[in-house]
Order: structure tokens, then sequence, then C-alpha cells
């Protein structure tokens, strides 16, 4: 019979307690790993819808260009791309676009008419590109009275047209305001059926391509108003993405995938800004210097920011006093969703 003295047997017990505390130990490592590691969508095929643009539409076309959406583990997301955010409401409405990325005011208007919203991804300032554009016949705000004016109703420039008259000293009363999509109101521009157009990039480049001697009125947030040149910024405009509130609350996983895609995108944009800019351009069919200098004129990154978050509100306060949507709406208590935001953590684009 073999026996163990008191010390050896200590220190083999005391070398198998250590085994079993280096097991346990990286097993736990191993499940935080697992833990840390984002949930992936549970739906991997889906329609977002965002504008034709850089300032909206440009950090998702440089998503797809670059494969993030497979990269959060999406299999299949097709970008829907419209002129403007009111044209595609019925498709979101009935489900045939799942998630949209578009300026505030039509989503406040979506929200005021009823349909409820959580909104998740607030991540561009875009008013240096919106403008308005005037024929030879407008050189001065009060030339607008009596003229007619083009823009699409619903979206943010119809706001942009009353603070210019506000600003400039022009009774919008007397202005014929004509509902267009964007690429109609150039064509009108341009062939003279309308004396002016509030548009935004790149539609305003078209159009002056198109008749050369239009000209600026106000562009960039700034005034080429007559004895009133000069920095002037006339309203809010900022890219939001939400979806329903029922698709939120039933696939949380997959907006946080969504957000980390928006995340991926403007860090990439941030640091490869001629790259994001040649992405853009082959899917808005423009220059690479075009979408370059669009880009270079937005602030893009996440902002939830007290200061922003009081902007928007005050957007949807005055869209509707000034009766521009339906019914009064509370941005942060009725829509806003910062959770997915929060869980990106301080590495999040800003």
């Amino acid at each position: 019979m073999t026996t163990t003295s008191p010390g050896r047997a200590f220190g083999l017990l005391r070398h198998a307690a250590a085994r079993v505390f280096a097991c346990v130990f990286v097993c736990l490592l191993a499940h935080q790993a697992v833990q840390a590691q984002p949930a992936a969508p549970d739906v991997k095929r889906l329609r977002l819808m965002t504008t034709s643009d850089v300032q909206i539409g440009g950090p998702w076309f440089v998503a797809a260009g670059k494969d993030f959406f497979k990269a959060e583990g999406f299999e299949n997301v097709e970008i829907v791309q419209y002129p403007s955010a009111p044209p595609a409401f019925p498709a979101f409405i009935t489900d045939d676009i799942q998630a949209m990325a578009v300026a505030d005011q039509p989503m406040f208007a979506l929200a005021a008419g009823g349909q409820p919203l959580s909104v998740f991804g607030i991540y561009s300032d875009m008013t240096g590109l919106h403008g308005l554009i005037g024929s030879a016949a407008v050189k001065t705000a009060k030339d607008l009275e009596g003229k007619n004016v083009a823009l699409p109703k619903g979206s943010v420039l119809e706001f942009y047209l009353r603070r210019f008259c506000e600003a400039y000293g022009c009774d919008l009363s007397k202005v014929k305001v004509i509902n267009m999509s964007a690429p109609e109101a150039v064509t009108a521009l341009v062939a003279g059926s309308v004396d002016a157009a509030a548009l935004w990039q790149p539609f305003i480049d078209r159009a002056i391509a198109g008749k050369p001697e239009l000209h600026m009125l106000h562009y960039q947030n700034v005034s080429r108003m007559p004895h009133a040149e000069g920095p002037k910024r006339l309203h809010n405009a900022t890219a939001v993405l939400f979806t329903k509130q029922a698709f939120a609350k039933e696939h949380p996983s997959t907006v946080d995938a969504l957000l980390r895609v928006l995340d991926r995108s403007m860090k990439y944009m941030a640091q490869n800004p001629k790259d994001a800019a040649a992405l853009m351009a082959k899917a808005l069919k423009i220059e690479p210097d075009t979408a370059l200098r669009y880009e270079e004129a937005v602030r893009f990154g996440f902002n939830y920011t007290p200061q922003n978050l009081g902007e928007l509100q005050s957007t949807a306060n005055r869209l509707a006093e000034e009766k521009l949507i339906k019914r009064d709406v509370n941005f942060e208590r009725e829509m806003l969703d910062p959770r997915p935001y929060r869980q990106l953590g301080a590495t999040a684009a800003r």
C-alpha cells in the first residue's frame, strides 16, 4: 500500500484546485466574450428607404458598398431611393418598407398623422445643402410675391421657405407655392414655368447646370439678399432613422444592428472621405468630386445632445403652430428610443 505524506497531499490538492480555478476562470471569460458579442438581427432581409442624396442617403450607400450590412448579420438589405420622404409613406405604412432614413420634418408629419414611430438614429446636420434658387426676375425676397415657387410640400423645404420670408420681408400669402417633387421642380425652374424653387443638393446643382442664369438667394446658411448678405441659419434639418414602434418592439436586435451599420458607415466616411464619396457618387450617378463637396458640407455623426433634442422639439412645435402638421408632437416622450444608441457606447460616431 502506497502512502502519501500530508505535505505532498496538500500540494496535490492545491495543484488540482488551481487547475479547477483556471478552468472556471477561462470559462467565465469565454462566457463574457459571448455575452459581449452583439446579437445578430432576427430580421435578416428588409427594405430601407432613404432619399437620393449625400446628406441623408450617403451613409447607407457607403454601408452597402462596403458590405457593412453583411458584417452585422443581415443577408439582404435593399436600399430604396426616393427624391423625398412623403412619396414613400404609403409603402412604409403598408410594411413594404420597414425602415426609413429621412429629414425630421416629414418624420413629424408622419407621426402627427397617427403613425407611432420609434426613432433611434439622429445622425446629420444637413442645412448646408439646402437653398432657395431664383430666376432673373427674382432678386429680393419681396420679388417672390406674385410669383410661382416650387418645392416638395411636406418636406423641410416648406418650413425653410417660411423662415426665409420672415427673415427677409416676403408676404408668403402672396406667393403661389406649388407642390412638386425635387426633380419636377428642377425641370419647371429650367423651363421657366416657376420663378423660384426651394431645394437641396444635388437638385440645386442640376437646376443651375440646366440654366446658368439662375442664382442662389440663400444657400449653405448664407444670405445672398442685397444689403443683408452674410451667415444666416434659417432652420434646423436633421437626418433621422426610424421604424414603426411595433417593429422596434418586436425586433430590437434588428434595430440595434441597423444602428451599428450606420455607426460603421459614418466612421468610415470620417476616415476615408474620398473613398466614401466615390461610393456615394456611384449610387447617385454624380461625379465623385461633387459627392465629396456635398459630404464636406454636412456634419455627420450621432447627435443626442439636449441642445439638438431641444431643436427637434422646437421644429415640431413650430410645425404644429403653423398648421404644417396635424397635431402637437412630443418628440422625446412619443418617439425617441435612445436605447440602441446607448448600446454603442463611447465609441459611437460623433
